[in-house]
């Protein structure tokens, strides 16, 4: 990569002379561009290994509470709790008008997926 960077030319936003890329701004711009790529690959790593060695679960989970995170996206979220161990705990995100219909202290039966990376909620039905 930094082969390809050093020597070329660029325009920097806020000047109208073009620059030539030297060897500090092709680490600084590798070093960026690697953070980027292990945040990722992070996340990615994670659920591939769910998939690969994580263990599907099915249990009857208990609504604790729902939350709201606005950010880039709003999150309408729920808090569940399994019935058979308290501190078997999740929260994830699901629709507006699903959240709504939820009611605290109503009981779920969730599967899903556990491994030691990430514990991901697949699906949830009311339980009766």
């Amino acid at each position: 990569m930094q082969k390809a960077l050093v020597g070329s030319w660029y325009k920097p936003r806020y000047s109208s002379q073009e620059r030539q890329v030297g060897v500090g701004e092709s680490w600084a711009t590798g070093a960026i561009a690697a953070a980027v790529l292990v945040m990722f690959a992070t996340g990615a790593f994670a659920n591939v290994m769910n998939q690969v060695i994580g263990v599907s679960y099915v249990a009857t989970y208990e609504v604790a509470g729902k939350y709201i995170e606005r950010g880039k996206r709003t999150c309408y979220g729920l808090t569940i709790v399994n019935v058979d161990d308290p501190l078997d705990r999740f929260q994830f995100c699901i629709a507006r008008s699903e959240q709504e219909a939820t009611a605290v202290g109503e009981k779920l039966q969730v599967n899903g997926r556990r491994s030691k990376f990430v514990d991901q909620v697949l699906g949830y039905t009311r339980a009766r």
